[in-house]
């Protein structure tokens, strides 16, 4: 049994408006006033996904979730972005004005492809 939690650590969820078909645990981004819409190949995460009700999604800004990842992460800070896929994946620049935003990996289950991190 893992006596290690993070659920809850920071944890931001705000109701925005959705801009076509959005997945739960997708990453999502800004498209209009209020709104987000899925991420593409290396867009800026705004937030992920959580709940959905009509046409409106719960959207995590910050705190511990799990997400899923293509390529290469390493523990600790990274800069992420979409992969395109419906995960992240290490962000190709993360000079300032890049299209990244930094996270905090702490795990993995590389079985599943998921990664825990804290935005």
């Amino acid at each position: 049994m893992n006596k290690v939690s993070l659920l809850g650590a920071g944890e931001m969820v705000v109701t925005l408006k959705a801009s076509g078909a959005v997945a739960l645990g997708q990453p999502v981004k800004l498209s209009a006033d209020r709104t987000v819409a899925a991420c593409g190949d290396g867009d800026a995460v705004t937030g992920i996904c959580v709940s959905k009700n009509g046409g409106y999604l719960g959207v995590q800004l910050a705190g511990y979730l799990r997400v899923s990842y293509s390529g290469s992460l390493s523990y600790g800070w990274q800069h992420i972005a979409a992969n395109g896929t419906g995960g992240i994946k290490a962000a190709a620049d993360s000079s300032a004005g890049a299209k990244s935003r930094p996270c905090l990996i702490v795990e993995f289950d590389a079985a599943a492809q998921t990664a825990g991190i804290l935005l």
